[in-house]
């Protein structure tokens, strides 16, 4: 029965554990003392034992019936009465049926083991519950019945507790390691243990000593298994009762029997519910002993031998900004990617290989806990490698300093990518530029893009069209079949066709398409470029010449033998080389026509023009230029394609060669690849005048300065009297002076901020401050400028610090700006406000200045930080500005990592929200200065 799964058990069992039930019941009522209870009662855990083997329902009501009548039944061939007997073996029934709902009330349909001491605990309490249960009615029994005090039945609580105890673990040895009976220390442990046994429980023994059995118990719980336990502890029991049934035979004592009694049972369920646990607790350590260890080597295994670079290092105590971490250990992959060998490696710091400058604030927040690892795609320092890094705590805190790397080889991608993204821009350049319509489409048949050419001819934007089938709004609805019949049928779309092109006003153009597949790796097309040039108009005079001329066709179309001799001549041809048919027909081959040197140069002569044809007959789904020759020596270049001729039993008879004249279509790309140089000619012209510009306003702003200051400052002067007493009207004169030449001296500072900004010569001088502190300072700036307005301006900041890394003076300036254009552009009887706000968890601080002045319209919001942008309200009101303070507000945002974004409505209102980050904040990559903005 041990380690049985509930349920699968045969009702067998029922009957056989009942009659045990009994036999053990009769044998422990025969061998009771001169005593009121049992010496021992192993019927109860028997009981137990089957119950948990046994399916839930029938088969435990069926046991639990059998139980009670064997019980009661023993104790009628004890000599006890019937009502004694049926009260002892309801008693019996009442333990049992606790027991096993604490046991079952929860691990159904799951096996008890003692590999969970969840289990043994259960087991306590529920043996605890179970003997209460049954002492209560076992105890009411017997004084109603024989008159028996509590002391008489007390010993039923410690015999039938030993009885479960002892017994019922029998039931939970699942998945437990066999008793190893052949081990030297077991066999001696038991040999030890049971030899203490006879010895503390002999007869006549005076002392009664089953303490000092205590140390063998245990040293058989550290090291002989919890299955040999459980099987020592119930033959500790037989031989402690046996011992103390032979006590009472031989010596005939009764005095002391009830003491002894308790005693020992006292004994038997300590050592149960010491030993067990403590054995069980050995066991799960050891096992968990063997999987740390698998666990460790498992992972020394992975270090060593993974693919990835994986490192440990210590960080080593430093009092300098940089924080180094010194390599404990590396393995192979690692090595390769640092350049150097393990033993070289060994000690070195991994800091000082690897090129960023935020390595020593992240360890320092990883080991406080603020960060819990560390992604990052960086350089190596001394080698020209691009590595995949990940780092992470491996130990615990400040005190360990312990950290794991894992490096990947990314270079090849970063390369890559950086040629993906070079080689994307230049065609997308040329894409944009290009006369000619491009179409790119999935091999299912959507567009992917076109191109601006495609665009203008279409009336189409490209967003419209991109993700629908090509046929659905491109194509003429008498073409569409055809056309996705190129997508659906394994023939795809045609090398070169001409066909119709659909347009948004419901006219056509006419297209010469070439077409080449874009293809994966594998060689599996991926794309469809579809190249165009719009021949409507050509191709509208050529149908009117036809018609005028009667003329047949304007392809060229010849056909020869097996030996290249021509057979077919058509009007095309005629037409195209100013040769008739009569002249070439069997008599003569295409070299007739064909460049002498163009053939040598293509490994081809005009001998072996029929391996020349069937070269270009194994290309046939391309088109290749050719120079023909016309009869007055005229060169044409002619897109060729040759295809064989199979008879109807599909054997080869010849070769068909056909030809368009594109001799226009090549002279106007090559006009195309000329304008293109020009055009970008003309950029490079426009890159050099804005240079010219630029240093042009920052030289002139140099000049003006120091004039300027000249200017105010004598301005100022005279206003004091420094020259002589000044009349009224002369400092109302002198005061109009100094406001312009500051107003002309604030532009000249404007244009030279601007300047050093986009020259790279501004940098910030950043430091950790208060961005609280900044508002208020700048508030008190500000404040003759509220005082000489009739606007109500209001400061909303918060009770507490708001940490930010900056420049004081620029952030201070960003302040004044918008506080300053705010009650500039509010008349008289408005309101500006000013907040500053830090939502709990946020990473970013906000600052919101808005006001209900005259507004921005919605057409200049797009252009508000653009310099010398002033809008167009502002202007018809005739409002003093420059047009230059949000551009240096927006740039000097940018560059401490923060963003600016304003809302604003005609005569309602402006708000502009400007968020920095707060100091130690994760996700803020700030710039060191405006240029790199």
């Amino acid at each position: 029965m041990v380690g049985t799964h509930p349920g699968t058990q045969r009702w067998y069992v029922v009957p056989v554990a009942a009659i045990g039930v009994f036999v053990l019941a009769v044998l422990s009522i025969r061998l009771t003392p001169a005593t009121t209870v049992a010496a021992w009662w192993p019927a109860s855990g028997v009981t137990i034992l089957a119950l948990v083997t046994l399916r839930r329902g029938p088969q435990w009501s069926a046991m639990l019936a059998l139980a009670g009548v064997a019980v009661a039944a023993a104790n009628l061939t004890g000599g006890r009465g019937l009502d004694t007997a049926a009260g002892f073996g309801i008693a019996a029934v009442v333990e049992a049926a606790v027991v096993i709902a604490v046991l079952r009330s929860r691990t159904a349909p799951r096996p008890l083991s003692l590999a969970r001491p969840t289990d043994l605990v259960r087991l306590l309490w529920g043996t605890a519950a179970g003997v209460g249960a049954g002492f209560v009615v076992a105890a009411l029994t017997a004084f109603v019945t024989e008159g028996a005090s509590l002391w008489d039945v007390a010993p039923y609580l410690l015999t039938h507790a030993s009885g479960i105890l002892l017994v019922a673990p029998l039931g939970f040895l699942d998945g437990l390691a066999p008793v190893a009976w052949r081990h030297r220390e077991t066999a001696l442990q038991w040999a030890l243990t049971l030899g203490a046994t006879a010895v503390v429980f002999a007869p006549s023994q005076p002392y009664r000593l089953s303490f000092a059995l205590f140390p063998l118990l245990v040293w058989g719980a550290l090291r002989v298994g919890v299955r040999s336990m459980a099987y020592q502890q119930l033959a500790l029991a037989v031989l402690a009762a046996s011992l103390l049934r032979i006590d009472v035979i031989l010596l005939d004592r009764t005095e002391d029997l009830h003491e002894h009694l308790v005693l020992i049972q006292a004994f038997l369920i300590a050592a149960a519910v010491i030993v067990l646990p403590l054995a069980v607790v050995v066991d799960q350590r050891q096992e968990l002993n063997r999987r740390i260890s698998e666990s460790e080597e498992l992972f020394r295994r992975s270090f060593r031998e993974s693919l990835t670079g994986m490192l440990m290092m210590r960080r080593e105590p430093t009092t300098s900004g940089r924080t180094p971490l010194a390599i404990l250990d590396l393995n192979a992959t690692a090595a390769e990617i640092l350049g150097g060998t393990k033993p070289e490696l060994l000690g070195q710091d991994w800091a000082a290989m690897i090129a960023t400058d935020d390595l020593s604030q992240v360890v320092a927040e990883m080991e406080i806990g603020l960060r819990s690892g560390w992604t990052e795609e960086v350089d190596l320092v001394d080698r020209r490698r691009r590595v995949q890094v990940a780092l992470s705590v491996l130990s615990g805190g400040a005190s360990d300093g312990v950290f794991v790397a894992q490096m990947v080889d990314v270079t090849a991608t970063h390369e890559a990518a950086l040629d993906l993204r070079t080689e994307r821009d230049f065609s997308a350049a040329i894409l944009s530029t290009t006369a000619s319509l491009i179409l790119v489409v999935g091999v299912d048949g959507l567009v992917v893009g076109m191109n601006r050419a495609a665009e203008t001819a279409t009336g189409f934007a490209e967003t419209e069209v991109i993700g629908e089938p090509v046929w659905s709004s491109l194509v003429p609805p008498e073409e569409q079949q055809t056309v996705r019949s190129w997508f659906t049928t394994p023939t795809g779309v045609p090398s070169a066709h001409e066909g119709s092109l659909a347009t948004r006003s419901g006219g056509r153009r006419q297209v010469v398409w070439s077409c080449s597949y874009l293809r994966d790796d594998r060689g599996t097309p991926t794309h469809a470029v579809l190249t165009g040039l719009d021949v409507t108009g050509e191709r509208t005079t050529r149908q009117l010449v036809s018609h005028l001329l009667e003329a047949a066709s304007a392809t060229a179309i010849i056909g020869t033998d097996l030996d290249a001799v021509i057979t077919v001549f058509n009007r095309g041809a005629e037409e195209l080389l100013g040769i008739t048919a009569a002249e070439v027909l069997g008599v003569a081959t295409p070299a007739r026509f064909l460049d002498d040197v163009e053939l040598e140069t293509r490994n081809a002569s005009a001998d072996r023009m029929e391996e020349l044809l069937r070269r270009l007959a194994d290309d046939a789904d391309s088109y290749t230029d050719w120079t023909f020759l016309t009869r007055d020596g005229d060169r044409r270049i002619v897109a060729l394609a040759v295809n064989r001729v199979r008879d109807s039993l599909g054997e080869q008879i010849g070769y068909l060669i056909v030809g368009r004249d594109v001799t226009e279509l090549r002279e106007q790309n090559e006009l195309l690849e000329s304008a293109l140089r020009k055009e970008r000619e003309v950029v490079e012209n426009m890159r050099l005048l804005d240079q010219a510009k630029d240093d042009f306003i920052s030289t002139v702003s140099h000049e003006l300065r120091t004039p300027l200051t000249s200017i105010v400052g004598y301005t100022e002067m005279l206003q004091e009297g420094m020259g002589g007493e000044v009349a009224p009207e002369q400092d109302r004169l002198l005061d109009i002076v100094r406001r312009n030449a500051e107003r002309l001296t604030t532009l000249v500072e404007d244009l030279l901020t601007l300047s050093r900004m986009e020259a790279g010569s501004f940098a910030l001088e950043r430091t950790t401050l208060d961005l609280r502190e900044v508002v208020v300072t700048a508030q008190d700036s500000l404040r003759p400028l509220f005082e000489s307005r009739d606007v109500a301006v209001e400061f909303d900041l918060p009770a507490t610090s708001v940490l930010v890394t900056g420049d004081r003076l620029q952030l201070e300036r960003v302040i004044l700006n918008l506080v300053n254009n705010a009650v500039k552009f509010t008349e008289d009887g408005g309101a500006v406000t000013c907040r500053l706000t830090v939502e709990p968890g946020a990473e970013h601080a906000r600052l919101v200045v808005s006001d209900t002045g005259i507004g921005i319209p919605e057409a200049d919001l797009g252009q508000l930080f653009t310099r010398f942008f002033r809008s167009a309200n502002a202007q018809e009101r005739a409002i003093q500005g420059t047009g230059l303070g949000l551009s240096i507000v927006h740039r000097i945002v940018e560059a401490h990592g923060g963003t600016i974004a304003v809302e604003s409505q005609t005569d309602v209102g402006t708000t502009f929200r400007v968020e920095m980050p707060l100091l130690g904040a994760t996700a803020v990559a700030v710039r060191s200065d405006v240029a790199g903005a």
